[in-house]
This record gives C-alpha cells, sequence and structure tokens, in this order.
C-alpha cells in the first residue's frame, strides 16, 4: 500500500441500530444483518489521485458511515484498465480485498466488494497514466447486527434438525457437501446470508448454476 496515512474521508449516512434490530424482531428467523445506504463516489470526483514515481497514478478514496459494524461496498460502475489495480481495506490493514484487475470486472458493470470491519473502509487504485478507471460507488451497505454478521458468521448455530455433513451422519455425502456454499444475499433493504449448492446439467458444460430456497428470498 502506498500510504501510510488515512485518505480523504466521504461520509455516507449511518443507519438506526435500534430502530434496525426492532425491525428485523418482527420476523422471526430472518438473517439481515447490514442495511442500504445511498453514495455517490467517483474516481474523479472524489478522494485525490496522486502521481507516483514510475509516472502511473494512484487514487484513494476513505468511505466511511459512523457507527457500522461493517461495510459492504456495491458499485454499479467498476471497470478497472489493463495494467491497473484496485483494493479495498481496513485503515489498519487488518483486512484487505483485492488486487481486483481487469480480468475481475463483469460484463454489467456491477461489483461487489464485502465486508470490511469497522466503519471505514478505504479504496486504493493505481492505474497507467494513460488510462481512466471507471469506478461509481452508488451504495454502502453498513452492518449493523453483530449476532448475525459475527465473527464466525454464524457457523456452528445450526437448528438440531440439521445434519452436519462432517460428523458420522454425514459419511455417505462427503462428495456432495463440496458443492455447498454460503452465499450474500443483497436486497434493496439490506443484506443477509442464506445458502445452497452448485448444480451440474446433463450436457455437462459446467455452466454455474446455483441451487438456493425461496425462503432467502
Amino acid at each position: 500500500f502506498i500510504s501510510g496515512k488515512v485518505p480523504v474521508i466521504v461520509n455516507v449516512a449511518s443507519v438506526d441500530r435500534e430502530a434496525l434490530l426492532l425491525e428485523d424482531s418482527k420476523t422471526p428467523g430472518q438473517t439481515r444483518f447490514a442495511a442500504a445506504v445511498e453514495a455517490d463516489i467517483t474516481l474523479l470526483k472524489d478522494g485525490q489521485v496522486s502521481e507516483l514515481p514510475d509516472g502511473r497514478k494512484l487514487w484513494q478514496c476513505t468511505v466511511r458511515s459512523a457507527g457500522a459494524l461493517g461495510l459492504t461496498l456495491i458499485f454499479d460502475r467498476f471497470y478497472v484498465p489493463a495494467g491497473a489495480r484496485f483494493f479495498a481495506y481496513t485503515p489498519e490493514k487488518n483486512r484487505t480485498w483485492g488486487a481486483y484487475t481487469s480480468t475481475s470486472c463483469l460484463p454489467s458493470g456491477k461489483f461487489l466488494i464485502g465486508i470490511l470491519p469497522g466503519e471505514t473502509a478505504v479504496m486504493e487504485c493505481i492505474f497507467p497514466a494513460e488510462t481512466t478507471p471507471d469506478i461509481h460507488l452508488n451504495r454502502v451497505d453498513a452492518s449493523y447486527d453483530q449476532a448475525a454478521m459475527g465473527a464466525e458468521f454464524d457457523f456452528g448455530e445450526s437448528l438440531s434438525c440439521n445434519v452436519n455433513v462432517n460428523c458420522p451422519s454425514g459419511t455417505n455425502w462427503q462428495q456432495e457437501k463440496k458443492g455447498i456454499a454460503r452465499i450474500l444475499m443483497v436486497f434493496q433493504s439490506g443484506e443477509a446470508w442464506c445458502s445452497g449448492t452448485l448444480v451440474a446439467n446433463t450436457s455437462g458444460s459446467y455452466e454455474p448454476y446455483f441451487l438456493t430456497a425461496h425462503h432467502c428470498q
């Protein structure tokens, strides 16, 4: 990481933790832990751009939602040109995502990075001087429920009727368990955890179909 100091901070709205927990309590069993906060942060108008000794450019910007337990960064435009590298990390650098490169970009232009613990996340992009990344952060999901977010994200808290595939009762399912995954569900109101499994098709084309449950919605 190029700079040892926290770059320019852009503050977004904070969330009302108590009000959200009360709202969640009216829907037992739901696993929402973060609420959506509107953002409007771009490389061209926010943060700071500096030139590196080798001629490349460095963009850095810090986003903050006061009181958040963690931040998920959601982009509606995320284009990183060839030769560029994008990182997101906590100010203490105890959690880092990246490097994201041109091969990380999706055809839709949308992108998600998360979860970074704490109320502050630093974005950093190093790019060739002759290029211009197109980055727009339009939403930040602020985590408010430590019980659902958790250091271990609720692993080991299954119900008594659930069978642990790593226990003797799951001996015959060791191949199938490799397709199981936890998924981050992103909704208009925030995000929550759910689960599902990879599913193959009869043509053997390796399309990454994923089966989940209606209750995840």
